[in-house]
């Protein structure tokens, strides 16, 4: 069973917090917001609250993949704006602060071939494993207003030549605390908008990450552009081509 998550986190919480008196206000409107949308696209359910984070979770549609990416992205940049406009005479620097989203795929079974496994703790699901880890690791490279999508989505993406393809980037590689034996993970954009410069926020613009692709985008506008030849090469390097092709397809 393939188990698909959406983590929805409030960027730039913390400073937001120190600056202003009436913080509580705007984040429980924006939970709020998150809840009620994100509990109406197709079949994700709330799962988990972390903090200043949300996560969501339904069982894995490949047919719907690709809508739920998009719904997932569209529903973060609705609430953005609907915040914004909210709270921007009462709250003029309402803008430093923003949400951004993580989507990754885990493989659930309970035998010896499970990446991750399913608990119940108190009667409430929970889920441990390798890519269960992922998730979480990744989500820490999430930019503002976008949308980070892990290497088992895009494994499935690439396994059915879906077109939302053109709209993701690999922006760089990072070496993930325990993931892929510490090898180089590929952190994977979803771009709304074709204009990517453009999509990044000047501060983003000085994230070496950030800054290292937008070279390479000036360069090669096609900078990033996943080809399957060449993730399937990576991952077989990895040794890890056929468990993903046999669990993420």
């Amino acid at each position: 069973m393939n188990y698909l998550f959406a983590s929805f986190d409030l960027f730039n919480s913390a400073a937001y917090k120190y600056k202003n008196k009436g913080w509580f206000i705007v984040y429980k409107k924006a939970l709020e917001e998150i809840l009620k949308n994100t509990n109406n696209i197709n079949e994700f359910t709330f799962w988990k609250a972390l903090g200043d984070e949300l996560v969501f979770k339904k069982e894995l549609s490949v047919k719907n993949l690709c809508e739920d990416i998009l719904k997932v992205n569209e529903v973060m940049r609705s609430i953005i704006e609907s915040i914004y406009k909210t709270y921007k005479t009462t709250n003029p620097d309402i803008k430093q602060i923003s949400i951004k989203t993580t989507m990754w795929i885990i493989h659930v079974d309970n035998g010896d071939t499970g990446s991750d496994y399913k608990l119940d703790i108190n009667g409430i699901d929970d889920y441990i494993g390798k890519e269960m880890d992922t998730g979480f690791r990744i989500s820490s490279y999430a930019l503002r207003s976008k949308t980070i999508l892990s290497a088992s989505i895009i494994n499935i993406l690439l396994n059915n030549k879906a077109s939302i393809l053109n709209n993701i980037r690999i922006i760089g590689y990072s070496k993930l605390k325990g993931v892929w034996d510490n090898n180089e993970y590929p952190i994977c954009v979803y771009f709304r908008n074709r204009n990517i410069e453009d999509s990044f926020h000047e501060p983003e613009k000085n994230i070496n990450l950030v800054k290292e692709f937008l070279e390479k985008l000036k360069k090669d506008k096609k900078a990033g552009l996943i080809s399957s030849s060449n993730f399937k090469e990576y991952l077989d390097y990895l040794g890890i081509k056929q468990d993903y092709d046999e669990k993420f397809v």
